[in-house]
């Protein structure tokens, strides 16, 4: 995937949640853009923690040769 694809999926007025697929079957969701880093060539991902805080649980770089696609989080998915 390019860069310029998740930056723009990033943008405010054009963001709506959506989940990230990976090449070993991993699936990371995006809430929200202040979860993600975009570099050149790798996707910094925070985890949100589950008591509603912007705290992250964890964090993970992911290359992005390894992203599969990006697809929509469905209305009946979004917490």
């Amino acid at each position: 995937m390019r860069p310029e694809e998740v930056v723009k999926a990033l943008e405010p007025e054009r963001f709506r949640p959506f989940k990230l697929r990976i090449l070993n079957g991993d699936i990371y969701e995006v809430r929200h853009p202040e979860q993600v880093i975009v570099s050149r060539s790798a996707i910094t991902i925070g985890t949100q923690r589950r008591d509603g805080t912007r705290l992250f649980e964890k964090v993970d770089t992911v290359s992005l040769l390894h992203v599969v696609s990006m697809v929509p989080i469905e209305e009946t998915e979004v917490s």
